[in-house]
């Protein structure tokens, strides 16, 4: 599971005191948001900076994150918290663990914050690296979200998860 994989990514708890979010780019693609934030979704981009920052501003794809973060470990808002980004698609996971995939765990877009990192998968072994700099600002923000929008642990998932 997700939460697995980030207990050995977050070996790295450095937490930057000051963290600085860049606010160069805006999505057009959001919507209101209508339920309360209570997950997070990380995926990453397979491709570089600025085609992720092109392909998530731009109109026609109708998809985007609340936030990318870059090889320097540089964070980027593309959509504030309060709206709906459309980053996770139609899915499914039994969010409340109560054996039962509730229309609200189809649809993660509702109720959750996406962060995308900018990542290629290794031509060796397929697997995605990240630096320390991008470790630490996922560290920094994860902390930050969980903390102002009072988001339990282990709803912190991968895009895999919610639509495998």
């Amino acid at each position: 599971m997700f939460i697995e994989r980030i207990n050995k990514f977050w070996k790295y708890r450095t937490v930057k005191k000051e963290m600085i979010i860049i606010k160069t780019f805006q999505s057009p693609n959001y919507s209101q948001r209508k339920s309360k934030i209570d997950s997070i979704i990380i995926h990453h981009t397979g491709g570089s900076f600025p085609g992720c920052v092109h392909w998530l501003c731009n109109k026609e794809a109708r998809v985007s994150a609340h936030y990318v973060i870059n090889e320097l470990g540089q964070i980027y808002e593309l959509v504030p918290d309060h709206f709906r980004a459309w980053h996770a698609g139609r899915g499914a996971f039994d969010l409340n663990q109560d054996g039962i995939i509730s229309e609200s765990e189809k649809y993660f877009n509702d109720h959750s914050i996406g962060i995308e990192l900018v990542a290629y998968p290794d031509d060796e072994d397929g697997k995605y690296h990240y630096s320390k700099s991008m470790k630490a600002s996922l560290n920094s923000l994860v902390y930050a979200k969980l903390y102002e929008h009072k988001i339990s642990y282990r709803n912190i998932l991968g895009h895999k998860e919610i639509a495998p």
